[in-house]
């Protein structure tokens, strides 16, 4: 991956958190993958509350992590806070009851979250609310649909119950609680984020 900010309208942070190369620190990369992995174990310990709305339709807070992966540029650090929330969700499964299809749902969380920062800095332009909307989604529907084919694969659902899933899931994770909460709290919360992780905000 390259942590250069390869994003048409993003140029790097500054600060001692970002190498002479553009690569992020360790520190960062740390930071990034313990503020992701609380964050997302906590908001699953709440979201979980919620009944499922189908068979494997469910409520997951993605916009905690799209918010911190929007203000670094593509590359590492989109790869560890997408670590952090497979971990932070890897966790509570741990705790609920594991299931077959959760290391799946592992590797699925972490290319959903490379998808939407893939989407957001290299594709689209992460300072306009489309691409964020877009980038949310793609995001979600990524994690959705790897999840839904082990759930196929791995249970007696039939492929009609599979197929609702993603696209259910790609809704209420994407939308729900994904592109809007991330285009409403973005510009209000993203100066604070970005200090507390310790990067400059990207520029315009």
């Amino acid at each position: 991956m390259d942590d250069t900010g390869g994003g048409r309208s993003v140029d790097r942070p500054g600060g001692d958190e970002w190498g002479r190369e553009g690569l992020a620190s360790p520190r960062l990369l740390v930071t990034l993958f313990a503020v992701a992995s609380i964050t997302f174990f906590v908001a699953s310990a709440v979201t979980e509350q919620v009944p499922e709305f189908a068979t494997d339709v469910d409520l997951k807070a993605f916009f905690l992590i799209y918010l911190l992966v929007a203000l670094v540029p593509y590359g590492l650090a989109t790869l560890s806070a997408g670590i952090g929330m497979a971990v932070g969700e890897g966790a509570y499964d741990i705790i609920e009851g594991y299931e077959l299809d959760d290391p799946f749902g592992f590797v699925g969380y972490v290319l959903g979250i490379v998808t939407f920062g893939w989407v957001l800095h290299v594709a689209g332009d992460p300072t306009d609310r489309r691409w964020q909307v877009a980038a949310a989604v793609a995001g979600a529907g990524v994690q959705a649909t790897f999840e839904g084919v082990a759930f196929f694969v791995l249970s007696d659902a039939g492929l009609p119950v599979a197929l609702f899933s993603i696209l259910g899931n790609t809704v209420t994770h994407g939308v729900v609680l994904g592109a809007v909460p991330l285009v409403l709290l973005l510009p209000v919360v993203a100066e604070p984020i970005a200090q507390a992780i310790g990067v400059e905000r990207a520029s315009a």
